[in-house]
């Protein structure tokens, strides 16, 4: 297991290098074509690689990161940004993985009743609404005074506001964030456990004595837990993808916006793409980070759900468990 946890570290350290080597390259040279398209081709793409090293030497001697649009230092404008990022996405998570499981439960062991079918609806619903188009309604339906007055504030409020009106100020990001994992979830849960109560093992614990609500919190539910672990880097990642549009929209002031900054240029009433390679590289490695990091710890917990799996190879090269 040691071994397997420091493999995949030095994996996503070398991804990460390549991620940053690729995006950092690609944005500068296309910039620089884009301005100057008459340099002859090899000539851009020398400069832009010495760009590149002088670049990593930077990170590497001083931990400079390089500067943003408006010249603020890249790494201390991430460091103060992303927290409201990480906060929205970690309350979006246990909102999707709660919701999802419990709800998908209850429609598994009410099987074509009324809340089945309700459920399967709300499903087809959260599956199928772009978050740019949720959260505009939500907006519009509960933080409007059009309708019965601002419920829900407009945007996300500032830390010198009072609690109360911060956490309202998540109901909206956070449920917009999970609406689609939130129905993959409910769906595979729902599906696995329909699909277990069909097996063979649930007739031999019912010979052993076990009631059905005991089948269901001691085995079932550990199954289909199992079962959603793949489903789950899938789910954050849908969910990182609806918090970039959420926090545009919403005004969350996360890392989302700042990223839009330093990639669009806005010119009287339209916006032309004008790329910052530096803090645009940074904020995909951190997108990047986050989506590795899960998959690699969901990898680990897995062996911790259920001892019977064994992460990592034998000598034969053949996966275990």
């Amino acid at each position: 297991m040691a071994a397997y946890i420091v493999k995949r570290i030095i994996l996503l350290f070398l991804t990460l290098v390549v991620i940053m080597t690729i995006s950092y390259f690609i944005m500068t040279f296309v910039m620089m074509r884009r301005f100057v398209p008459r340099d002859p081709f090899w000539s851009d793409v020398a400069t832009t690689w010495e760009s590149y090293w002088e670049y990593v030497k930077l990170i590497v001697t001083e931990w400079n990161w390089g500067t943003d649009r408006r010249g603020d230092d890249v790494w201390e404008t991430l460091n103060s940004r992303m927290w409201l990022t990480l906060r929205l996405n970690i309350l979006a998570f246990f909102f999707y993985t709660f919701f999802g499981m419990l709800l998908g439960i209850m429609a598994a062991l009410k099987h074509n009743s009324l809340f089945d079918k309700i459920i399967q609806g709300v499903i087809l619903v959260l599956c199928s609404i772009p978050p740019y188009i949720m959260i505009s309604i939500l907006m519009v339906q509960f933080a409007s005074p059009m309708r019965w007055g601002p419920l829900l504030p407009p945007s996300m409020p500032d830390l010198t506001d009072p609690l109360g009106e911060r956490l309202k100020g998540f109901i909206l990001p956070v449920f917009v964030t999970s609406a689609i994992p939130l129905g993959n979830i409910m769906r595979i849960i729902r599906a696995e456990l329909r699909e277990l109560f069909q097996n063979d093992h649930l007739l031999l614990l019912k010979v052993k004595g076990l009631n059905r609500r005991q089948v269901v919190t001691r085995h079932l539910i550990k199954d289909a837990t199992v079962s959603m672990m793949p489903e789950l880097p899938s789910a954050i990642l849908y969910a990182l993808v609806s918090s970039f549009i959420v926090e545009i929209v919403y005004n969350v002031g996360g890392v989302s916006a700042w990223l839009f900054h330093n990639i669009f240029l806005p010119f009287m009433n339209i916006y032309y793409v004008s790329i910052e390679p530096e803090p645009v590289t940074l904020v995909i490695m951190f997108y990047c980070l986050i989506a590795l990091g899960v998959t690699v710890i969901i990898d680990i917990f897995y062996r911790f759900l259920d001892p019977r799996m064994n992460v990592g190879t034998d000598d034969n090269g053949s996966i275990k468990g």
